[in-house]
C-alpha cells in the first residue's frame, strides 16, 4: 500500500508535469506562430534595405549638389556685381580726378591771365592782344558754370598757388549752394 501510495504520488506528479509541459508547448506554439507572422509580414531582406539606403543617399547627394550649384551661382553673381561696382566707383573717381585736373588747369590759366593783365607776368606775359586793365578782368567768362559770367577779382588771387586757387574755387562753389 505504501508502494501504491508512493506510486500514486509519482503518478500525480507526472500528470502535473505533463499538463505543465503541454501548457509550455502551447505557449511555445503560440510564440512560434506569432514570430512566423511577424517574419512573414515585417521582414525585409537585407539587400532590399541596403538598396533603399543607397537610393536615399543618392537623392541626398543630388539635392546637396543642386543646393551647392545654387550657392555657387549666387556667389558668382555677387562677385560680378561687386566687380562691376568697383569698376563704377573707379570710373567715378577717375572722372572726379579728371574734373579736378581741368579745374586746376582752368584756375592756373585764370591766374596766369590775371598776372599778365595786372602786369606781374613780365615782358613775355604782356601781349598787345590783351589789355592790362581791371575792366579786362571783370569781363572774363566765369569758369565752371557759375551764376554770373563775370569774374570778380579777389585780392591777392594772382599770387596764390594752383592748390590755393582750387581750394578757393571749391569754397566759392560751396558758398553758392
Amino acid at each position: 500500500a505504501a508502494a501504491a501510495a508512493g506510486s500514486g504520488n509519482t503518478f500525480s506528479a507526472d500528470l502535473h508535469l505533463m499538463s505543465s509541459l503541454e501548457a509550455s508547448k502551447q505557449n511555445a506554439d503560440v510564440e512560434v506562430a506569432r514570430l512566423r507572422f511577424e517574419l512573414e509580414h515585417n521582414y525585409v531582406p537585407r539587400a532590399e534595405v541596403e538598396a533603399y539606403r543607397a537610393h536615399i543617399e543618392r537623392d541626398m547627394m543630388q539635392q546637396m549638389q543642386v543646393k551647392l550649384d545654387e550657392v555657387n551661382g549666387h556667389l558668382a553673381t555677387q562677385a560680378a556685381l561687386q566687380q562691376a561696382n568697383q569698376h563704377d566707383v573707379r570710373a567715378q573717381y577717375e572722372q572726379q580726378i579728371n574734373q579736378l585736373r581741368r579745374e586746376l588747369a582752368e584756375a592756373r590759366r585764370i591766374s596766369a591771365t590775371k598776372e599778365n593783365a595786372v602786369g606781374g607776368g613780365g615782358a613775355e606775359g604782356a601781349s598787345a592782344a590783351r589789355p592790362a586793365n581791371a575792366s579786362f578782368l571783370r569781363n572774363l567768362p566765369r569758369p565752371f558754370g557759375s551764376q554770373t559770367n563775370v569774374v570778380r577779382p579777389a585780392a591777392g588771387l594772382a599770387r596764390k598757388s594752383g592748390q590755393d586757387l582750387l581750394n578757393h574755387i571749391r569754397s566759392e562753389r560751396l558758398l553758392k549752394k
